[in-house]
């Protein structure tokens, strides 16, 4: 239970870790499955407010199926010009392909996820180093005596000056 509360920071760190690249359909074509979010154009606001809100600008989720006229997405997150960001619970929705602007892939970024997980294993070892070096005279072991004068005593680690 321990280590899942303590991978619990790491795991919602990462979900900051993806980026949304632009599809180039002529090397990867959109097919069901992908992660995308679709910009909104300036008609498919006008045409879209009534069943979205007014000012939607991008819509998020997993494609269920796609054709040359419209996108069926399950939705997690709508953007608004305005009012931020709208989450949602994957409900399933088509949007018609002439409301559509762009189209990009929600993909997982390497280089993000390298430096948040350094950012982030950094800062546990910082956490747990000024704890113990802060709270280094309390909580002795009244049984294991320390080996000498510049020795600071632990849990699961020692560290000696």
């Amino acid at each position: 239970m321990r280590n899942l509360l303590a991978a619990s920071p790491m795991l919602a760190c990462l979900t900051a870790c993806y980026v949304n690249k632009p599809v180039d359909a002529s090397v990867r074509p959109v097919a069901p499955g992908m992660e995308v979010a679709l910009d909104i154009s300036d008609q498919g606001r006008v045409n879209l407010a009534e069943r979205f809100g007014p000012g939607v600008t991008q819509i998020e989720g997993r494609l269920a199926a796609v054709s040359d006229r419209e996108f069926r997405l399950r939705v997690f997150k709508v953007s608004y010009l305005r009012e931020g960001d709208s989450r949602w619970t994957g409900e399933d929705v088509t949007i018609a392909a002439a409301h559509v602007g762009r189209v990009y892939e929600r993909t997982l970024s390497r280089g993000r996820t390298a430096a948040a997980a350094a950012g982030f294993g950094g800062g546990l070892i910082a956490f747990f180093v000024t704890r113990a070096l802060v709270g280094a005279g309390r909580d002795r072991d009244p049984e294991v005596p320390p080996t000498g004068p510049d020795e600071i005593r632990i849990p699961l680690f020692r560290i000696s000056h």
